[in-house]
């Protein structure tokens, strides 16, 4: 028995792409095309992207006198370890709450203006706002009794940037 073969009556097509909301009819024998056919056809026919619109760190928030960076001396085995040895926020409460309060106030008011100056993304504040809750449930006692509330330093920082959040700087 002779096998069968398909004839079409039109030209077979190959596969139509949209790319980045441009159309085009792909050169290539479709998926086992060369992988170089490929983006070279992709890289032709996507429009140019913008620059990057910010940063995710403004780089001025490493030098900040409450961030702790770890030692250029550390061999960390993922960003994950690195992470983890950053301290962003180092402050110590000090037996007199009204320097500390007026210290967080600064501090809140520094981020603000290192994010902007910058065009720095809010993760930065974020990653400091996270540091702060962590700290303050690790100073639960044994018994697992939640601290009474925030440093001082810690409740000026938060209610600054709740203010300047609410009013602008």
């Amino acid at each position: 028995m002779a096998k069968a073969t398909r004839v079409h009556s039109t030209p077979r097509k190959t596969a139509f792409k949209i790319v980045a909301g441009t159309d085009f009819v792909a050169r290539s024998s479709g998926p086992n095309a060369p992988a170089r056919e490929k983006r070279e056809l992709l890289a032709a026919s996507a429009p140019a992207l913008p620059a990057f619109p910010f940063k995710i760190h403004a780089d001025g928030l490493f030098a900040l006198p409450f961030v702790t960076m770890p030692s250029e001396e550390d061999d960390f085995e993922s960003w994950g370890a690195f992470w983890k040895s950053v301290d962003m926020w180092n402050d110590e409460p000090t037996d007199k709450s009204h320097v500390d309060y007026a210290r967080g106030r600064n501090y809140a008011q520094a981020v603000i203006d290192v994010t902007l100056k910058e065009n720095g993304s809010s993760r930065g504040l974020e990653i400091i706002v996270e540091r702060m809750i962590e700290k303050a449930f690790r100073r639960r006692g044994r018994k697992g009794a939640l601290c009474r509330k925030l440093s001082s330093s810690e409740d000026a920082f938060l209610t600054e940037i709740c203010r300047i959040a609410v009013k602008g700087r």
